[in-house]
């Protein structure tokens, strides 16, 4: 077994050690990770998530898939609909963390050209250690990275169905004034003891999911939001759209990765069971997204020294419904520097882990909901 996994495996001070950290700090954890792929209006009546109101006529839950078998009839609408959905609306999102609850108000809006804006208006409740002004304008500058990454999403019609399995448990649920359809969504075959289980609340002529619950398989509750208030096809000129928040180039699967880039890049070839390539992106990040103590992307520990523009390049790889990344810093010096130690360190951070640090002097982070060893695997195999 390698010393990479070896370290994860044993969290032992081996030539790749796994170091004891300090539990990140939210704000700090936020600014660094967001820059990835980070007044109350009422309960207009709360989803009750324990609710049997609106199951299947018959009188018991259908399972609608497994392993390839049918899927709900709007299943195809959700892998775009985030993206090509033209609406406006208000939610609350509250993240269970380690640190303490996140609970806030977010404004969201898309043009359904694949621009969309997320605001955050209001906060009820941070964990204690923050700066509630600093906090909300991290939560609002990151507020696009959530959208695309923390909240569900099928990213891939076909892999989703042989990976996942979907229960119908209502099909008549409101959200923001809406009819639902709630279902459960849980892999058909297990790659840890505490796997995230999600009940979804879909809106099923747009695909569109309104409400999610993320718990552990022990029904303890990771993340919630909800929509409050919907309106489709509302006029979202005024919001601050876009597409991105930093320079992305996607590369061309077809051609070689370094010769596209102009420099080493390290290309993984070991992903997590389920898991399949789905898009290799070149970011290009301004000094603003490099903080010091941290690359992009990922928590502290990174690249050392301070604020400056950095270029990585990214892996995700995706099972239908959650994504495993992969990023490394581009070097486009003559030479690597002469190192032969590694140091990456993984932690959790809600429902996702997280490995960190230098291999061989090169700067990478790994980062999934899947067991730490899984992305010890995807490192070493990328670094080899």
């Amino acid at each position: 077994m390698s010393s990479i996994l070896l370290a994860v495996a044993r969290a032992a001070p081996l030539r790749l050690r796994r170091r004891v950290l300090q539990r990140p700090r939210p704000v700090r954890f936020l600014c660094l990770w967001g820059a990835l792929v980070a007044a109350a209006c009422g309960d207009n009546g709360a989803w009750s998530f324990s609710s049997s109101t609106g199951d299947d006529p018959n009188g018991s839950s259908v399972v609608v898939q497994s392993s390839g078998a049918a899927l709900p009839p709007f299943a195809a609408k959700m892998v775009s609909a985030p993206y090509r959905t033209v609406f406006r609306g208000t939610r609350r999102v509250v993240l269970h963390r380690d640190a303490g609850v996140f609970d806030y108000i977010e404004l969201v809006g898309a043009d359904g050209q694949g621009r969309t804006a997320v605001e955050v208006p209001h906060v009820f409740r941070l964990p204690p250690e923050l700066d509630p002004t600093v906090a909300q304008m991290l939560l609002a500058q990151r507020g696009r990275f959530g959208y695309r990454v923390r909240d569900p999403q099928i990213t891939h019609l076909a892999r989703f169905a042989l990976n996942w399995q979907v229960t119908v448990l209502a099909r008549d649920t409101l959200i923001a004034g809406q009819s639902c359809w709630r279902l459960d969504v849980r892999r058909a075959t297990p790659l840890a003891t505490d796997d995230s289980v999600y009940e979804l609340a879909v809106e099923p002529n747009t695909g569109l999911i309104l409400a999610w619950r993320e718990t552990d398989n022990l029904g303890n509750v990771r993340s919630e939001v909800q929509y409050l208030t919907f309106e489709l096809g509302a006029d979202v000129s005024a919001m601050d759209l876009h597409a991105r928040d930093f320079g992305v180039v996607e590369l061309d699967g077809g051609l070689d990765w370094s010769t596209q880039v102009g420099a080493t890049v390290h290309d993984p070839v070991l992903a997590p069971p389920g898991f399949e390539l789905e898009v290799v992106e070149l970011l290009s990040l301004p000094a603003a997204a490099s903080p010091p103590g941290g690359p992009p992307g990922g928590p502290p520990g990174g690249t050392p020294g301070g604020p400056r523009g950095e270029e990585w390049v990214k892996f995700a790889f995706t099972d239908g419904f959650e994504r495993v990344f992969f990023m490394h810093l581009v070097d486009r010096s003559a030479s690597l520097p002469a190192l032969t130690t590694s140091n990456v360190a993984p932690f959790t951070f809600g429902s996702w882990t997280f490995a960190v640090g230098r291999v061989r002097g090169c700067s990478v982070v790994a980062a999934g909901k899947v067991p730490a060893l899984y992305l010890a695997e995807l490192i070493q195999s990328a670094m080899r």
